[in-house]
């Protein structure tokens, strides 16, 4: 009984954003060419949202005519529209989504601090953690790390990538992650790929990060310039490497190549190492070994293949 009474009175809020009656807001949405203008209550926005709470309240508002005009050019209308109907319909079915328009839902609807949604969310992605980061695992992996409402999820987010984390580095968008993700994904023990390919697939996140993109495969006509670039990039990641654990011919073809990237102690160190596995070593605490259970993966032994921009 309760749940149809509640079910009538959505269905009237519903009809409040259908036809536009008594609405006191108009909000522009998104940027050319896709702009829409929506017709909504400032009440009805204000009870679920501090964010329109304060907006609306606000002596610089733009009123004409007594209608309030607001423009959100950073939230696309498909996904507002998601919104609207939350609020006024109780209407949402995740599930229909794909993981990147899940994403951008995230990204709005922290903005506008709408906690019943944010809540809605958590519990959807919890329990989808898996399809999200088959579908979209740059996205929803530095969502996880940029929102303090998904704290409690990271290390589980973190622990499936690690598991196999080709569904990361092979993804279209890898190269867009952001430093600090990628340098927790580093630091796990249990990220389970061999260290060499680590290494390969860093240098093509990094070579396609600095401002003047480097050709990985043409390293031999890089100045010194692009050295130094690269070097300052990866300077936060080096420690997180497992040096020690990359064969003798893996650090001549991927790694030799590329040695005025390293500090020169661990470079030399690396030689020694490969020399003489009993030579003391003056760079750094060797880390412990990853997961042993690694994916099998082909290395070809020259440099590390780059996607193109």
């Amino acid at each position: 009984m309760e749940a149809k009474i509640t079910q009538k009175i959505f269905s009237k809020f519903g009809e409040l954003l259908d036809n536009g009656f008594g609405s006191d807001v108009v909000i522009e949405v998104g940027k050319e060419p896709y702009i829409e203008k929506f017709h909504v209550h400032s009440i009805v926005l204000m009870a679920v949202s501090p964010y329109f709470r304060a907006a609306f309240s606000s002596n610089w508002v733009n009123r004409f005519n007594g209608i309030i005009h607001f423009e959100k050019p950073n939230i696309s209308p498909s996904i507002f529209r998601i919104i609207l109907n939350f609020i006024y319909k109780a209407d949402l079915d995740l599930k229909q989504y794909k993981a990147s328009d899940i994403c951008s839902l995230i990204k709005a609807s922290d903005e506008l601090s709408i906690d019943v949604l944010n809540e809605h969310i958590l519990d959807f992605v919890t329990q989808n953690a898996s399809r999200l980061i088959n579908e979209d695992p740059v996205q929803i992996l530095q969502i996880i790390f940029q929102l303090d409402i998904f704290s409690n999820l990271r290390n589980t987010f973190l622990q499936k990538i690690c598991d196999n984390p080709e569904k990361l580095v092979k993804f279209e968008n890898f190269y867009t992650l952001d430093k600090y993700t990628l340098i927790q994904l580093l630091k796990r023990d249990d990220l389970n790929m061999d260290e060499v390919n680590i290494w390969c697939y860093l240098l093509n996140w990094a070579c396609s990060n600095i401002q003047d993109k480097l050709d990985i495969k043409e390293v031999e006509k890089w100045e010194s310039e692009d050295f130094t670039s690269l070097r300052d990039l990866l300077k936060d990641f080096i420690p997180h490497i497992r040096w020690f654990q990359i064969s003798g011919k893996d650090f001549l073809y991927n790694v030799k190549p590329f040695k005025d990237v390293l500090p020169e102690e661990l470079y030399d160190d690396l030689v020694g190492y490969n020399i003489d596995k009993s030579v003391k070593l003056k760079s750094l605490v060797i880390l412990p070994q990853r997961n042993k259970n690694k994916i099998p993966v082909k290395v070809t032994h020259k440099y590390p293949t780059k996607t193109s921009k």
